[in-house]
């Protein structure tokens, strides 16, 4: 089973979808890295193509990636997807220019 959620900020506006295999987990994990907000499955689907359909819609519909705290457009869920840091740079990887000076001038 796949299950679409959202993460809504205390004045109850919808900040994030997601999509996740074992919803308590999810919520856990987001309780931890996210400010306070609250947790709420809106759908549930047995088919992977449609889940990742289903929050690519909702993204779009609550304009969660531009105003909200989607970091993508949705879609990615549950194909090896790596998230990236700021700027698209994979988290772990040292700067070819750390700890060089005037590197730039």
């Amino acid at each position: 089973m796949y299950y679409i959620y959202t993460l809504k900020d205390l004045n109850n506006t919808v900040k994030y979808v997601g999509q996740t295999k074992d919803p308590t987990t999810r919520k856990r994990n987001h309780k931890n890295n996210k400010p306070q907000h609250i947790f709420e499955v809106i759908e549930e689907t047995n088919i992977m193509k449609e889940a990742k359909n289903l929050e690519i819609g909702y993204i779009k519909k609550f304009d969660t990636y531009q105003n909200g705290w989607n970091k993508s457009t949705g879609g990615e869920g549950f194909d090896n997807y790596k998230r990236k840091g700021i700027g698209g740079v994979d988290k772990g990887n040292i700067p070819w220019n750390k700890g060089i000076k005037n590197c730039f001038s």
